[in-house]
């Protein structure tokens, strides 16, 4: 399937409904909807990827997209940053050489994905065997209340 992004579809009528679903209006087909959909998943998952965890819609469609992206972000990056953090903080031996900084960027990931619900405490505690509060002590953070 060939990639095409926003700007290769043709412009699309006025439609008087305002619900974003695809059958709501006569263009707005399935194929069209969902690939607008995986492009704004792609999006929102190279943003995070690079560092920018912040973000905008400019449409309340898109947010369904942005959750999907973002819970699967932190999910998949979980099992890495949480054995990088077991060992660091237990002192075991994760192949990498982790100093403070790089501890605090990935307990902040942690607690990112903690935020946003795609991480439970219950899970923190038993990859990194460290409580929440002492997570955010290790990325520099208030601690919850």
């Amino acid at each position: 399937m060939p990639r095409t992004s926003c700007r290769s579809l043709p412009p699309a009528p006025a439609c008087s409904s305002r619900t974003a679903r695809p059958t709501s209006c006569p263009w707005a087909t399935a194929t069209r909807f969902r690939s607008a959909r995986r492009l704004h998943v792609r999006l929102v998952r190279r943003s995070l990827s690079r560092g920018i965890y912040w973000g905008w819609d400019l449409h309340p469609a898109q947010l369904p997209s942005r959750f999907v992206a973002t819970y699967a972000f932190y999910r998949e990056g979980l099992p890495t940053a949480a054995a990088r953090l077991r060992a660091y903080v237990h002192g075991g031996d994760s192949g990498y050489l982790d100093e403070p900084a790089t501890a605090a960027a990935l307990a902040g990931f942690v607690l990112r994905g903690l935020e946003c619900g795609a991480v439970t405490p219950a899970e923190i505690d038993e990859l990194i065997k460290v409580e929440v509060a002492d997570l955010a002590r290790l990325a520099k953070r208030p601690t919850p209340a």
